[in-house]
């Protein structure tokens, strides 16, 4: 008789977790699907903001007459860098149609989990490789085109871009794992407990 109690609860609070997933405005796929609609419109944004720059390199490319290994090598890294950001980009989607939670929880979870790691290895450890390679990237490029400007013009272009870019990166990042440890990390622990309980 207590294992049949037992049986029983158990069983209520997989019908639990299961009702916290699907139902609700705070439910936990409606939190998937906020989420979702966020990295959408930040994708579309940031590949409307790279479209320019593809056009810009493009143009340096066939313009820029003293060009030597060192420039043309750099506007092809930078190319190849913003390309290779947008398409990791878009793989951090969740999902492309509403999930069927009703044929396999568990295994929702554990694609959900996935991305949602991945999400976070974007913030954590990718974009501050993109941040050094840009950095990189764009003192090849200042190292052709500077190279008869004189010393207090070069010191200036070199300080404010590079303190500029590092600067960015360094507070966006920041910003980025915080806004994670508050939105990201509690989804993920519902998500873990589900994939448990399943």
């Amino acid at each position: 008789m207590n294992d049949f109690d037992k049986l029983k609860k158990d069983w209520k609070s997989v019908k639990t977790t299961t009702t916290e997933l699907g139902d609700g405005s705070n439910s936990l796929i409606e939190r998937l699907k906020k989420l979702q609609r966020k990295i959408i419109t930040g994708n579309i944004i940031s590949s409307i903001l790279f479209i320019p720059t593809i056009f810009m390199v493009g143009w340096l490319w066939t313009a820029y007459e003293k060009g030597n290994t060192l420039f043309y090598g750099s506007l092809f890294c930078l190319a190849i860098l913003i390309l290779f950001t947008i398409g990791i980009f878009w793989y951090r989607v969740l999902f492309w149609k509403t999930p069927e939670l009703d044929k396999n929880v568990k295994s929702f979870a554990t694609i959900m989990i996935k991305k949602l790691s991945y999400y976070k290895w974007i913030t954590n450890i990718y974009m501050p490789i993109y941040s050094v390679l840009l950095t990189v990237i764009l003192f090849a490029y200042f190292q052709t085109i500077l190279k008869d400007a004189d010393f207090w013009f070069s010191f200036w272009a070199y300080t404010l871009t590079f303190g500029w870019a590092i600067g960015v990166s360094f507070v966006g990042i920041k910003r980025k794992r915080k806004k994670n440890k508050k939105e990201i990390d509690p989804i993920l622990h519902d998500l873990k407990q589900i994939k448990e309980a399943f």
